[in-house]
């Protein structure tokens, strides 16, 4: 008797139809940091992202800054591996990975230096800061006024402002 009743459970199994497939879809803010973060990984490591990526996506969507989360793959061991190793390699090619062009110079001598000197990390983060097209997004260059307002604050540049003309 109970042969039949397993026999019976299993041709009911059998005769059921199976579930259609689920098709995933993915929240466009996801899809997007996803993307964001594949071009990271793919600029800087030079591979495709492969088990960080939901962790990353699930880090950005809790309100981590980009440049955070970029700094700690820019300071990561691969990266550091991939330059060369060494301090001064990892420099210029984080100068040059970041900014698109070699270091100029003493650029790589006083990043070298607080490199040296500070949390690597918070270094990282705060030359992301100063270089916001290293994130993906390339905005047009500032004007030759303001990188000296920036960087020569002890003069007055605002009498040769043209904007003021």
């Amino acid at each position: 008797m109970r042969r039949y009743f397993v026999f019976a459970a299993l041709a009911v199994l059998a005769a059921v139809p199976p579930a259609p497939a689920q098709t995933l879809s993915l929240d466009p803010v996801d899809a997007s940091y996803q993307a964001l973060i594949d071009s990271w990984y793919r600029r800087y490591l030079r591979r495709p992202a492969e088990n960080f990526r939901s962790d990353a996506v699930a880090i950005l969507k809790s309100g981590t800054a980009q440049e955070s989360l970029l700094a700690s793959i820019l300071t990561s061991p691969e990266y550091t591996n991939a330059a060369g190793g060494g301090d001064i390699r990892y420099v210029q090619r984080l100068i040059t990975d970041v900014t698109g062009r070699p270091p100029g110079p003493g650029e790589a001598a006083r990043l070298l230096d607080r490199l040296r000197r500070e949390d690597r990390n918070q270094v990282v983060y705060e030359y992301l800061t100063l270089h916001p097209e290293a994130l993906g997004a390339a905005p047009a260059p500032p004007p030759a006024y303001e990188y000296r307002r920036r960087h020569h604050r002890d003069y007055d540049y605002d009498r040769w402002d043209p904007r003021r003309r």
